[in-house]
């Protein structure tokens, strides 16, 4: 557990897409207000099974949880 949530802090900078979520992703649901905390969402996500999860920030700040 120990190695991936360093691996997930190492990797956080990865996780924020730049371009909007593809028409084919899913939205989870959840924003949050903070990259870092979007970023932690995302690497639990990914632990889960959602090997595509990743934070996209949108028009009005906040950081979304989107799975491919």
């Amino acid at each position: 557990m120990k190695k991936l949530l360093v691996a997930g802090l190492l990797g956080f900078g990865a996780l924020v897409a730049t371009a909007a979520p593809a028409s084919a992703d899913t939205w989870s649901g959840h924003w949050y207000t903070s990259e870092f905390a979007c970023n932690v969402a995302a690497t639990g996500a990914q632990a889960a099974g959602h090997a595509g999860a990743y934070c996209w920030k949108d028009a009005n700040g906040y950081y979304e949880l989107w799975y491919k």
